[in-house]
């Protein structure tokens, strides 16, 4: 091959779906600051000029402290890298993002659809946009994950007509994909923390078993309601394998505890290990749980690692907020009987800051303390639920803008660099994984790995030095396709 550039076109393209919907009218901003009163104009506006075949299309509002900008990294460039990429692929811009984090923000994602599934069943938190976003979750995961066997066609959640039932049955397919992709995840640990069977008064264990019988071997109380606090029970529950009339047994089964709403995740014995590896920090997990039947053990993971998933949960936990946006201004009438799932997205920030908070060695705050640091500093007291179409959009304005506030704040763009790393554009293309781009004044051959680069494209590239790792071969591709046989150039290699 010679040194001629090559069409920016040539080569296949992997399909890689992702946070943005394709195939959907979608539009990007993108703000210095989250300025309430314009987002909101800003949507208003986007839906009012929507025609009836597109009201599903999607506005996404992103400020410099998620996304970055060409001279500098953003939350979700580190921690939320397929946003970044479904911009640049789907709304033209070429932000960056690091590649080598796709995989584990796959694990974290994989984790927040799990965590959210079996919940939605239960409390009737379901319809066709809800299915829609899982499933577009599940393929974004499924392809991060080298599985595109298990993408599945949300076309049927298209037909308005579609019926409750179908939508349970495409609900439970995701369930069944998304644990097959938990099978992907590779654990690495080699020691754990016990949690041993403690004794309870609960009733709540004895109506789960009526469901599901002798399918049941564990069941983890996690979060505040395992310190005696909170305003509900969540729960891990173990069964020996995914029945496949699991959601036509749960559907509708709202169960509640002296008042308290009692929410479930299903996790089957064989996946065990890995959903909680790649679960929040686990010695937090075990310190905040209690094993009511059966005992567990959880993964110690590395210190490296606890600290990175509670941010790539912060970074996901942020996009969803964003995106959450269009529900509330397209249909907010869809969340009138469903307090629950607007609880859920007003307490995004509230697991934004604490992944947030988990680097620097600080010590970690309480729930209380966390609502009082939102309070004070953010100026965000987490709103209470009211079925009010105005009310609603406003919350979750005010929630977006404590989202951008915590990200600025917070987030560190030096906590992901490497030595010698540096933003750079791509200047043009030499080979198919193969860029050049300019370093003080001197050519870099920048060499890709998995995904596609660009032309325009701003991406994170560490310079290697001779002796490095992976600095000789390189070099000599670059003689042996003749696109290089001098020594005067630096070669990177994108991050």
């Amino acid at each position: 091959m010679n040194s001629e550039n090559l069409p920016e076109d040539d080569g296949p393209e992997e399909s890689f779906e992702t946070a943005i919907e394709p195939g959907l009218k979608s539009k990007l901003v993108l703000l210095d600051d989250f300025d309430e009163a314009r987002v909101g104009r800003e949507f208003k506006d986007f839906f009012a000029s929507v025609l009836p075949e597109e009201k599903e299309a999607r506005l996404y509002v992103y400020t410099l402290a998620h996304v970055g900008s060409l001279e500098t990294m953003g939350l979700f460039g580190d921690f939320a890298p397929s946003v970044i990429y479904s911009s640049n692929k789907h709304n033209g811009t070429h932000l960056p993002f690091r590649e080598k984090n796709l995989s584990e923000f796959g694990y974290s994602k994989l984790c927040h659809l799990y965590c959210t599934l079996d919940k939605s069943i239960m409390f009737g938190f379901f319809n066709r946009h809800m299915a829609k976003s899982k499933v577009f979750n599940l393929n974004s995961t499924a392809t991060i994950l080298h599985r595109p066997d298990l993408v599945l066609d949300a076309s049927p959640l298209e037909n308005k007509k579609i019926s409750e039932d179908d939508v349970v049955n495409i609900l439970f397919a995701v369930k069944k994909n998304a644990t097959k992709l938990l099978k992907e995840v590779q654990p690495n640990y080699s020691e754990t923390y016990h949690s041993p069977e403690e004794p309870h008064s609960f009733s709540y264990p004895r109506k789960l078993e009526s469901l599901l019988g002798d399918n049941i071997s564990r069941i983890l109380l996690y979060g505040s309601s395992a310190r005696g606090e909170g305003n509900d029970y969540d729960n891990l529950v173990v069964i020996k394998n995914l029945p496949d009339d699991l959601y036509t047994k749960i559907r509708g089964a709202k169960f509640d505890e002296d008042g308290k709403d009692v929410g479930v995740i299903f996790v089957p014995e064989n996946v065990l290990d890995r959903f909680l590896y790649i679960n929040v920090s686990n010695s937090i997990f075990n310190e905040h749980s209690k094993s009511i039947k059966g005992e567990f053990n959880f993964p110690k993971e590395s210190e490296r690692y606890k600290i990175w998933k509670e941010m790539y949960h912060a970074g996901f936990g942020s996009a969803k907020l964003i995106s959450g946006m269009n529900l509330v201004f397209r249909e907010p009438e869809i969340l009138f009987d469903k307090e629950g799932l607007f609880d859920y997205f007003m307490k995004l920030n509230r697991f934004t800051l604490h992944g947030l908070m988990q680097n620097g060695g600080r010590i970690m705050p309480s729930k209380e303390e966390l609502l009082d640091i939102l309070k004070k500093d953010f100026d965000y007291p987490i709103p209470e639920f009211r079925a009010d179409a105005s009310y609603l959009q406003e919350s979750f304005l005010k929630a977006n803008k404590a989202s951008a506030a915590i990200a600025r704040k917070l987030y560190s763009p030096e906590l992901a660099h490497e030595p010698n790393e540096h933003l750079l554009p791509l200047e043009s293309r030499k080979a198919q994984k193969i860029f050049t781009s300019t370093y003080q004044g001197k050519k870099v051959y920048v060499f890709g790995a998995r995904e596609k680069m660009r032309k325009g494209d701003v991406v994170p590239v560490k310079l290697l030095v001779p002796g490095e790792e992976g600095y000789s071969s390189r070099k000599g591709e670059l003689h042996h396709r003749n696109i290089d046989s001098s020594d005067d150039f630096y070669i990177g290699r994108r991050l």
